[in-house]
């Protein structure tokens, strides 16, 4: 119950300090229980899932590779290493 208290006194206030950064990580243990409480922590870790796999990953797997970071293997790597 003070978890909803609190994030209604938080809503009626300057709409600024609404998306202010949270700077010390007491003040972001504080706001857990309301943030949980309307946002569910099961739906919380799939939504943080899937940005890891829809922007993360995408992102690192469209780097392009440098010709000196492929991966050889076994005798390609011997060959290769020859030659140049």
């Amino acid at each position: 119950m003070q978890a909803s208290a609190a994030l209604h006194q938080a809503l009626r206030g300057d709409a600024a300090t609404l998306t202010a950064p949270i700077s010390t990580l007491k003040d972001k243990y504080e706001l857990l229980p309301a943030f949980l409480a309307v946002r569910g922590l099961v739906k919380q870790h799939i939504d943080s899932f899937n940005y890891l796999v829809e922007h993360d990953v995408r992102a690192c797997t469209a780097l392009p590779l440098l010709p000196s970071e492929l991966l050889t293997a076994g005798a390609d790597a011997e060959d290769s290493a020859g030659q140049g």
